[in-house]
């Protein structure tokens, strides 16, 4: 049996205590992991003349944008009307890529934001969460708490499942 097990509220390490599955002193709950209801409410979609898809992270290829700027280029390139809207800062070798992209319409950056909360309110439509990992994260959590959707993907689940596929 594990040493600790660690849960993302009380009310779930209470459960499994009560249920005699874990004791008091195998528990650990995560400070900071849930979602503030209070700050992150449901929202009605906006209402705009292109879509807006959000990318909420730091812009570094770990978390896949080499593949999300691929896919704005083809999508721009098929004359879909959106923009991406960028939060977060970027590692400095996406500088030129990301002022590229903004010079031509596709993406909107941001920078860094103490606050994310009105940039999942305020007017995006789909949230996108990239990931070389299948995680829950809270940027996806609050996403969903404020009734948007989000497009998730694992990088690396799909470059191996190109690798087999073109095998």
């Amino acid at each position: 049996m594990s040493a600790f097990f660690f849960f993302e509220n009380e009310e779930n390490a209470r459960a499994f205590c009560e249920k005699k599955i874990i004791t008091a002193k195998q528990e650990t709950v995560l400070p900071g992991a849930g979602v503030n209801l209070e700050q992150y409410r449901m929202v009605p979609y906006p209402h705009h003349s292109r879509v807006h898809f959000l990318y909420l992270g730091r812009i570094m290829k770990e978390k896949g944008i080499d593949e999300l700027f691929y896919a704005v280029r083809r999508l721009k390139k098929d004359q879909e009307n959106f923009v991406l809207d960028l939060v977060g800062f970027f590692e400095e070798e996406y500088k030129g890529e990301v002022e590229e992209l903004e010079q031509k319409g596709m993406v909107r950056f941001y920078g860094f934001q103490a606050n994310p909360c009105p940039f999942y309110a305020a007017w995006i439509s789909p949230f996108i969460l990239l990931t070389f990992f299948w995680v829950n994260s809270l940027m996806e959590k609050n996403a969903c708490k404020t009734a948007k959707k989000y497009l998730k993907s694992s990088i690396k689940m799909l470059l191996q499942r190109e690798k087999y596929t073109h095998a």
